[in-house]
């Protein structure tokens, strides 16, 4: 259904034109901007036809421009403004997913510094999708850099790291489920790794992600948190910390035991790296990524 429908709103009929100059037309936020922001969110982020036509007809850059005045306190809120917001955020957030395949994109997440505008809008209070989209968005910026390093080195400069450090202990697992996301970009193995652990120290990040791991409040999470601490452990010093610690040994020890076969081999290894399992155990064979 969603992709039938960008087919009919893509293209010389003007129905995207229509939609975008709804929801960034400059007056109080009314339904009929959220329903059209909702529906222009709900269209498939990856259809690059349609993503080329809005960068092509400029539609990013009239988005980030009704996102800044809300930010600014410049359009007076309603009961309307959640969703518009949330709207528009998914809007803006698409550009993000076609950047390997879409110079013209790269140049205006560039231009418009858009990590720093994602940034911001981790730090938007109570609304939990904004943060979860904004996270999200901040990962696919971060993939790009490591990819094809045509954004600048820092697409998750430490004012990001600390935003989604903070959100590591958000009530909605979703918002916390992005936010480990972006941060895990620097931890890939074609990275420098050693790097990222340190840049995650400097931001404070080590704990929060153990706690992660322990609370284990979903499966995506703690499938997600065993691989981040599976590469936190790869250093020594964290290493015999964590060994110390009976909390994580006993989260590790559980996801090695009832995890799937993937979570099961990191949580072997993370063990290991902990001394918390004979080495000659030889369960699974060398782990890759």
């Amino acid at each position: 259904m969603g992709q039938e429908l960008a087919e009919c709103i893509r293209g010389p009929s003007g129905q995207l034109g229509g939609l975008v100059k709804i929801i960034t037309e400059n007056i109080s936020n009314t339904e009929e901007q959220a329903v059209a922001a909702g529906l222009l969110a709900d269209l498939p982020e990856r259809d690059m036809g349609l993503t080329r036509q809005m960068l092509d007809e400029g539609a990013f850059q009239l988005v980030i421009s009704r996102v800044a005045r809300i930010r600014q306190g410049e359009t007076r809120g309603n009961r309307f403004m959640t969703p518009y917001l949330e709207g528009l955020v998914r809007v803006l957030a698409r550009i993000t997913f076609v950047l390997a395949n879409e110079p013209d994109a790269v140049a205006f997440c560039q231009e418009h510094n858009l990590a720093s505008v994602f940034t911001e809008l981790l730090q938007v209070a109570g609304l939990d999708n904004v943060q979860m989209v904004s996270a999200i968005a901040l990962e696919n910026l971060s993939h790009e850099c490591k990819n094809l390093t045509r954004l600048p080195e820092s697409s998750l400069p430490g004012q990001a790291l600390e935003k989604l450090v903070a959100n590591l202990d958000h009530t909605n697992e979703k918002v916390v489920e992005a936010s480990l996301e972006a941060m895990s970009t620097l931890l890939e193995d074609e990275l420098d790794i050693e790097n990222g652990v340190s840049v995650l120290c400097e931001v404070e990040a080590i704990r929060p992600i153990l706690d992660v791991l322990i609370e284990k409040r979903t499966e995506t999470l703690m499938r997600r948190a065993v691989w981040v601490v599976e590469k936190l452990l790869r250093t020594d010093d964290i290493a015999y910390e964590v060994s110390g610690d009976p909390n994580v040994s006993t989260a590790l020890g559980d996801a090695f035991q009832h995890g799937d076969y993937r979570t099961r081999q990191i949580a072997e290894h993370a063990l290991k790296h902990v001394d918390k399992i004979p080495n000659f155990s030889g369960i699974f064979p060398n782990l890759g990524q």
